[in-house]
């Protein structure tokens, strides 16, 4: 029980470590801004913080006149949404808009799900193949998909 407070101990090591350093930053410039204004009177400090107030005050001002004005422009730009070309009501791809594959890319396409049907068959294949469609999940179907739309038939 005591060696797991232990491992806790030096597992927060580092964030102890930057927050003692942090709160010990902050008290030397604490420290250091006391000494150099302990002898402002109070007069001071009133007519520092008024022109503080008054500085932020002007300048929040500004920015907020300046946005009615739109001198500026649109900053967003309004454009009308366009349905993809590819797809019909039922969000089916048109068929008569599918592009032609060459025999050569339709043979690589083939050739590689015959590959991936072999990985499937030999046990020592199997991993390979869970290990590809886990990274890819719609990969067999995408394959699938082209060789049914395009395939030498079609």
């Amino acid at each position: 029980m005591g060696s797991l407070s232990t491992r806790g101990r030096k597992r927060n090591r580092p964030a102890v470590s930057v927050g003692q350093k942090t709160r010990s930053l902050q008290k030397s410039w604490a420290d250091w801004l006391g000494r150099r204004t302990a002898h402002l009177k109070r007069i001071h400090w009133i007519i520092g913080l008024a022109l503080f107030v008054l500085v932020a005050v002007g300048y929040n001002g500004y920015l907020m006149l300046g946005s009615f004005e739109g001198k500026g422009g649109n900053i967003f730009a309004i454009f009308p949404i366009q349905k993809p070309a590819l797809v019909n009501q039922t969000r089916e791809i048109l068929s008569d808009t599918l592009q032609q594959l060459s025999s050569g890319e339709y043979e690589r396409i083939h050739h590689f799900r015959l590959y991936m049907d072999s990985l499937v068959q030999s046990p020592s294949g199997k991993p390979i193949y869970d290990s590809i469609l886990l990274n890819r999940p719609g990969l067999m179907d995408s394959v699938l998909f082209i060789e049914k739309h395009y395939g030498p038939n079609n």
